[in-house]
């Protein structure tokens, strides 16, 4: 421990004599106590929120030193915009992490990968797969089919609308990733994935291993006390692996069997026959590990939205039928709306954009590491430093957003079309510069058509209680996990009109 200390406290003198060196100054922030720095400041709850309020006392860029470690949060969307975008070159770098090392989530989960030549060749992969083009050629058809599912189980079974939303993302990736089709009762893909994402969830969160903090502590033998995270590492590297294995050799099959249906597995099968031998396999190895890499990456996103969907029509029962009368006007009751509807749907449009900023799935994004030191606005930002942009406080500006704990989709409509505005919340929720998320076109279509079907067909409320009035829900989110949730609550989900559900069987 005191070689640690030690090591901390030079640390700590080489980054203020460097600064000095360069006359610049940190970004301003608490004050520190000698070596440990802010870890007593450093918030573990509410973190999004508490982060806010230091940048009210301390400006748009707030910094923190932990054990020698320095973390800017960045609290100001413009500033995120020039650092983050316009020098993504220097800002697209990930923290280091022993556990997501030890794991191999670092290897294959595009959002975790270092930048460097692996996480390009898992770009390009992505981009081949998922960029606008193909999402609308080959994939929109996948979308309506889990959507369809999603409404009938939603006919049969309101009551576990929560599963539903899950499955219907499950569902969706397997499909469009592998081609594999399941059912609308499986459990068994369904529960296999979902408890591969939660062990992950509980491996990665921030500060739970002291390996962390104290690497060299990786070197311990397994049975040494004290080196339990090299067990939990092992358990999430073997049901990561387990999955990986599984969906690839059932997704070849059904192309080994024929299958002429367009997915990522066919896509990226037909880029490895062009290779030959190590290169071959190298292509491979990458590609399945980006497969299983799309579902952990993006699912969990996914379904927070469509639950903060369910949430948001029982609390603004006036912005439900607001969209259902533009729905009913522009598709009418004798079909579905679709893709090709959505130019005509500017407030469904509108729905959707605000859902993405009420409950933002991701409110401290994922961390960027800077690569070389940088200077902004007379600041020091030192190679290494952690820069953490607070999405959170950019969706909560009451200059762009007035009122913004409400969810209102007229903030999105000008003359009756549908007008993002100058903080379009995709220009921020799916990240940003070079680390913006690939999948966001499928995210995207996926959420619009669900929202606007699921409207069409169905009446969303809130429960009644003993006296039967109906509850009154809150807005309340799980903001302090790495993926924000919905809290528990129950609605009411009926078909709107007495023809509703022959419509959706036909």
């Amino acid at each position: 421990m005191i070689i640690w200390l030690c090591a901390t406290f030079f640390l700590v003198c080489y980054i203020i004599l460097r600064r000095r060196k360069l006359g610049l100054l940190f970004p301003p922030g608490p004050p520190g106590i000698p070596l440990i720095g802010n870890a007593f400041d450093f918030p573990t709850s509410n973190i999004a929120r508490r982060f806010h309020d230091f940048a009210k006392r301390y400006g748009p860029m707030v910094y923190f030193n932990i054990l020698g470690r320095s973390i800017i949060v960045i609290d100001s969307y413009d500033v995120a915009c020039e650092l983050l975008d316009k020098r993504s070159r220097s800002y697209s770098d990930r923290p280091d992490s022993v556990m997501l090392s030890l794991t191999s989530l670092s290897d294959f989960n595009l959002p975790l990968i270092k930048y460097g030549q692996r996480w390009r060749h898992h770009r390009r992969i992505f981009r081949q797969t998922l960029q606008l083009t193909s999402v609308n050629t080959h994939f929109l058809p996948n979308i309506r089919q889990v959507t369809h599912d999603l409404l009938l189980n939603l006919l049969e079974k309101p009551k576990a609308f929560s599963r539903h939303t899950s499955h219907v993302l499950v569902a969706s990736i397997l499909s469009i990733g592998y081609g594999i089709k399941i059912p609308r009762d499986d459990e068994y893909y369904g529960n296999m994935l979902h408890q591969t994402l939660k062990i992950v969830e509980a491996v990665v969160v921030p500060g739970k291993y002291l390996v962390e903090l104290f690497p060299a502590l990786q070197n311990l033998p397994g049975w040494f006390p004290g080196a339990g995270f090299k067990r939990d590492a092992n358990t999430v590297r073997e049901k990561i692996l387990d999955a990986r294995r599984t969906l690839y050799e059932e997704g070849k099959k059904y192309l080994d069997a024929g299958s002429s249906v367009e997915t990522m597995l066919s896509m990226m099968l037909r880029r490895i026959a062009t290779l030959e031998g190590d290169a071959a396999a190298d292509e491979e190895e990458q590609s399945t590990g980006a497969l299983i890499g799309t579902y952990m990456a993006g699912s969990d996103t996914t379904v927070a939205s469509l639950k903060a969907f369910f949430l948001a029509m029982s609390m603004y029962p006036e912005v439900q039928k607001k969209a259902q009368d533009e729905l009913d006007r522009v598709v009418g009751r004798t079909r579905l709306p679709d893709f090709d509807d959505r130019d005509s749907l500017p407030y469904v449009d509108a729905v959707v954009r605000e859902l993405t900023r009420w409950n933002i799935v991701a409110p401290l994004a994922l961390p960027h590491a800077v690569l070389e030191d940088d200077e902004y606005n007379g600041y020091y930002i030192p190679k290494g430093c952690i820069v953490m942009p607070n999405v959170w406080a950019f969706s909560r500006d009451p200059e762009v957003y007035p009122d913004p704990e409400a969810f209102d989709p007229d903030r999105y409509i000008e003359d009756g079309q549908f007008q993002p505005g100058n903080r379009d919340p995709y220009a921020y929720i799916f990240g940003f510069g070079r680390r913006i998320c690939p999948g966001r076109h499928l995210a995207d279509s996926t959420l619009f058509l669900t929202c606007a079907q699921t409207l069409h067909v169905f009446n969303i409320s809130p429960p009644l209680n003993g006296d039967g009035c109906p509850v009154q829900l809150e807005a309340s989110f799980d903001v302090d996990s790495v993926i924000s949730h919905p809290k528990d609550f129950d609605c009411v989900i009926e078909p709107r009109w007495a023809g509703a559900a022959d419509l959706i069987k036909s």
